[in-house]
């Protein structure tokens, strides 16, 4: 269960909802003082079937819910997310049908269904490796550790990118489905086919000049898709979570600065980079009266929200 601990007395409600379902439910509060949290949050995710969100605006703000359904993406755990208030869903989970917190006794059970039919023998292997690299991140500071987590998870495309499926009736799982693989197969195959029935139409040489041409052709339009036109956008606000206008936000990719711009009067910016998909850059985000932030997140991240520091005297 990731939640916010202003939310707990509604998290305290469902989860005996859940027990008497014959859910068992863990929460961070099992955390054990000197462990490496970052690493302990994420080996108790792995060990969970889904990971239940908790979704509010005061879990919107909240840096440790966000590492954690970070975490259960990409571990490739089921997020259900369940709507304490009328808070949007990140961009990246906003493809996931929710269920409001009234109705969360009667959707449990298809919670289960889902569960039951989507729900595989876990990949050890991805799990070590999603392990072990928390463990490099290290605790420390919530935001900081977010954001090396996020960065680490982009490079190696840990994180969802849009595609979302449903399973189990209305539930959504939060991870690339084989079904999706599947009919890219089966169309790559129907455009291979097409094109070999025109060739023959036309003759054996045409299809010995045509068709390498073609996939050429692909090759550089699909290359040229994934460097250009990478979205870096997200919310600035104060330490009360007031959003900031005018803050001067700076983007560094591989050190040199390739845009700039002030956040607007509800303090969102919003950048089209071109770069390589999930390349990791610095954000700088300047304000007078304020100390200076700086920030790591990747090209292609449409919801990175972060507050600044107090305001100075």
């Amino acid at each position: 269960m990731s939640y916010a601990r202003e939310d707990l007395e509604a998290v305290e409600r469902i989860e005996q909802q859940l027990a008497e379902k014959g859910v068992t439910a863990w929460r961070d509060e099992s955390l054990v003082a000197g462990q490496i949290w970052p690493k302990a949050l994420g080996e108790a995710i792995a060990k969970s079937d889904a990971l239940l969100l908790l979704w509010s605006g005061r879990a919107a703000e909240s840096t440790f819910v966000e590492l954690e359904w970070c975490t259960a993406v990409a571990l490739k755990k089921a997020v259900l997310p369940c709507l304490l208030d009328r808070t949007p869903l990140p961009p990246s989970l906003a493809a996931i049908e929710a269920v409001p917190a009234d109705g969360i006794a009667a959707s449990i059970g298809e919670f289960l269904c889902a569960l039951a039919g989507e729900t595989k023998s876990p990949d050890e292997s991805h799990i070590k490796k999603v392990v072990r690299q928390l463990d490099k991140v290290g605790a420390g500071a919530p935001a900081e550790v977010l954001n090396r987590a996020k960065a680490v998870f982009a490079q190696r495309d840990w994180t969802v990118q849009g595609p979302v499926y449903q399973a189990g009736g209305d539930i959504h799982i939060g991870t690339p489905p084989p079904r999706k693989a599947r009919l890219e197969t089966w169309q790559a195959w129907v455009a291979i086919v097409t094109g070999i029935l025109i060739a023959v139409t036309l003759g054996l040489a045409l299809v010995r000049n045509y068709i390498p041409e073609a996939k050429k052709q692909e090759t550089s339009s699909s290359q040229r898709v994934v460097t250009k036109a990478q979205v870096l956008a997200g919310q600035i606000s104060d330490d009360r979570g007031e959003p900031l206008a005018n803050v001067g936000v700076s983007v560094l990719l591989e050190g040199k600065l390739v845009a700039n711009r002030l956040t607007d009067s509800r303090g969102l910016f919003n950048f089209q980079i071109d770069g390589p998909a999930e390349a990791e850059v610095t954000l700088l985000a300047q304000k007078d009266g304020y100390p200076m932030e700086k920030r790591y997140t990747h090209l292609g991240d449409p919801g990175f929200n972060f507050k600044m520091g107090g305001k100075q005297p």
